[in-house]
């Protein structure tokens, strides 16, 4: 049941997504601008997001299975 644990963060990490991209975005939007082309901070851009849930899926599951080794 514990495995389940890094997965269950890792889906609230991705829903946090679209309000991420509204809350970190830079000046008004204009017509025509769409989220993918719309400026947002360092902490709101894909890259990030994707590196976040790298680090909460490897991580997770590399403590729940150092920890069953034990």
């Amino acid at each position: 049941m514990r495995g389940m644990l890094p997965l269950a963060l890792w889906i609230i990490w991705l829903s946090m997504g679209p309000a991420m991209q509204q809350w970190g975005s830079i000046g008004p939007m204009f017509a025509g601008m769409t989220d993918e082309t719309r400026p947002v901070e360092w902490w709101a851009n894909g890259y990030t997001r994707f590196g976040v849930s790298l680090l909460i899926l490897g991580g997770g599951y590399w403590l729940v299975f150092r920890q069953e080794r034990y």
